[in-house]
């Protein structure tokens, strides 16, 4: 009798042990969120760069300078087609190691060409070197090799789908380049053919 009290007050004291995370479970990694790096990866350093680079072009421009004309590229190349093509061809892994330059480098050759190709119609009074006073000090601050940075003609062919201009801006983001130079070439005719320039 008196040994099934003293195992019942035994049985009663023990403390509960409470569950424990196994070791797998301490190992679970978060789920990858593609949005979270996209945008740190991607639309961060982007807007970093568009942000300066307004400012430096409001700051050098003349006052009959056509900034909008510039904003029409932005927002349907860079803002759009580029982001789309960006998104389509990096996977989950090379999303997570793609190299910030890289996306301010691709943002900056392609509205350089833009400003090239219609130098006239956004800033009609401008001397003949404004492009490359504005862009010059961006592309010296890139960790971009001086090969690539000189690989590029002083205006891209716009009818050439081929071009070694868009084989190279487009493999680090493994966008087909005839897609890349498609889009650009449509989108910087546009200001001429919509009437912006006059």
């Amino acid at each position: 009798m008196f040994k099934k009290l003293i195992s019942l007050l035994e049985s009663k004291n023990e403390k509960k042990v409470e569950p424990t995370l196994t070791a797998e479970a301490e190992k679970t990694e978060a789920p990858f969120n593609r949005s979270h790096f996209g945008q740190q990866k991607i639309g961060i350093p982007q807007k970093e760069f568009i942000d300066s680079f307004r400012e430096s072009v409001e700051k050098n421009l003349g006052e009959d300078a056509k900034l909008y004309v510039l904003a029409y590229y932005m927002k349907g190349m860079l803002f759009s087609h580029l982001l789309s093509q960006i998104d389509n061809g990096l996977s989950d892994e090379d999303l997570q190691v793609i190299h910030p330059d890289e996306v301010k480098f691709i943002n900056l050759i392609l509205i350089r060409d833009f400003m090239r190709h219609n130098r006239d119609c956004i800033n009609p009074s401008g001397s003949d070197g404004w492009i490359d006073e504005i862009c010059t000090p961006f592309l010296s601050a890139l960790n971009i090799s001086d090969e690539r940075k000189s690989a590029f003609p002083e205006t891209f062919d716009l009818d050439d789908l081929s071009a070694n201009w868009a084989k190279n801006l487009a493999a680090p983001f493994n966008i087909q380049p005839f897609k890349l130079a498609m889009l650009h070439s449509s989108i910087v005719t546009g200001p001429a053919d919509e009437g912006l320039c006059d």
